[in-house]
């Protein structure tokens, strides 16, 4: 029952994607892992219950499909993160180990229904050689494409603090977890039999559809509408430096899947000859546009849009951030937010807000993130902060 609950939950993921409108290149990626998962329980499906002997013809159609979710889980991580996808070289390389085990199980296909069924009846008899070798690339490469993927997911991370005011809508945990729980069910392929791992790949699946509809819009289309901004009190922007702990990277709560335009990895010539005068003035600019704009309290706030305000590139502006205010664009935005929420939340005309309508008010995008930051920067939280 529980593998026929996987399917059903791959089947109904599948649907979801092909009429999803406006589907990405991830979201192609996706259903055609959706699809792969649901085919590769329904064929060890019909293994365990023994309805696959009576169909000889699909025995050994399911050798190669453990060596491609690997492969399916690092491209969809690579597109969903705005890395792209793999060349079609490495691509290659990547199915290499799944014709490889299809030409080594040729002597298996080549014989007569009959014997198919009398090899899986003895437990792989004759092929047990085929079996050892199948598990041993099929944990080194799970391991290493769930690996490659949290390495991806974490190297986009350090990216968005230099582009995003907000980023708790596109730290991607969830895939992360995605990522680790896959690497667990490569492990278990070791020690555990055919049936505990796919009982594993059948919650893996429910996880995957739990978190999808549940807290990201992976499998329906996001509206484009932008969140307004309430107007619950006046602020004075930014009242000077506050010390900032050397590096911040991971403050934001809930996560989504939203695809991020990719940040230059390495500082344009034009930035390497900006002299510090220039960045000290492009700083002193931005810092009078953020206070008397307040543009801060706008929750989708970008190093482009910001840079496009303050009439300079979005690189130099990185590097003037980080050079003059020694803090990403994240924490320098955020900084703004903590000073402006602090100075509203003091104004006794604004005690009939509560404490997190005056921080979306600052610009602040949810709860989690909000708590987060604001102890970071100040050791309490809110509460405490404003009762001591």
């Amino acid at each position: 029952m529980l593998y026929l609950t996987g399917l059903a939950f791959a089947c109904f993921l599948a649907l979801l994607l092909f009429f999803k409108n406006g589907r990405s290149q991830a979201d192609r990626i996706l259903l055609g892992w959706m699809v792969l998962i649901a085919v590769h329980i329904l064929l060890s499906h019909g293994l365990f219950t023994g309805w696959a002997l009576e169909y000889p013809h699909t025995l050994g159609l399911t050798f190669p499909l453990p060596l491609l979710h690997g492969v399916l889980l690092y491209s969809y991580t690579r597109s969903v993160t705005g890395e792209g996808t793999v060349r079609p070289a490495v691509i290659g390389l990547q199915l290499l180990p799944a014709i490889v085990v299809v030409m080594l199980a040729a002597p298996f296909y080549m014989l007569p229904e009959a014997e198919k069924a009398r090899v899986f009846l003895s437990g792989g008899k004759g092929f047990e050689w085929f079996g050892n070798l199948s598990v041993l690339l099929i944990v080194a490469s799970g391991l290493l494409y769930s690996a490659l993927s949290i390495r991806t997911i974490r190297r986009h991370r350090r990216r968005l603090v230099q582009q995003f005011s907000n980023n708790d809508h596109k730290l991607f945990r969830w895939l992360e977890s995605m990522s680790i729980a896959l690497g667990l069910i490569w492990m278990s392929v070791l020690f555990a039999d055919d049936r505990v791992v796919f009982a594993g790949v059948s919650f893996f699946v429910m996880f995957i559809g739990f978190m999808g509809i549940n807290q990201v819009p992976v499998f329906y289309s996001e509206p484009q509408n932008r969140r307004s901004v309430p107007e619950t009190a006046p602020h004075n922007g930014y009242a000077g430096e506050v010390a900032v702990p050397e590096k911040v990277t991971e403050t934001c709560g809930d996560t989504g899947v939203a695809t991020v335009r990719s940040v230059p990895a390495a500082v344009s010539g034009e930035v390497q000859a900006a002299s510090l005068e220039r960045l000290e003035a492009v700083m002193k600019k931005v810092g009078v546009l953020m206070e008397k704009e307040a543009l801060y309290e706008e929750p989708e706030l970008t190093l482009g849009e910001l840079a496009a305000k303050a009439g300079v590139s979005a690189n130099v502006l990185s590097q003037a951030i980080n050079t003059v205010a020694g803090k990403t664009f994240y924490q320098y935005v955020n900084d703004y937010r903590i000073e402006a929420f602090i100075q509203a939340a003091s104004l006794p005309e604004n005690r009939k807000y509560t404490l997190i309508a005056l921080a979306y008010a600052c610009g602040f995008h949810s709860k989690t993130t909000f708590h987060k930051y604001f102890r970071l920067k100040t050791g309490k939280t809110p509460t405490d902060y404003f009762n001591s």
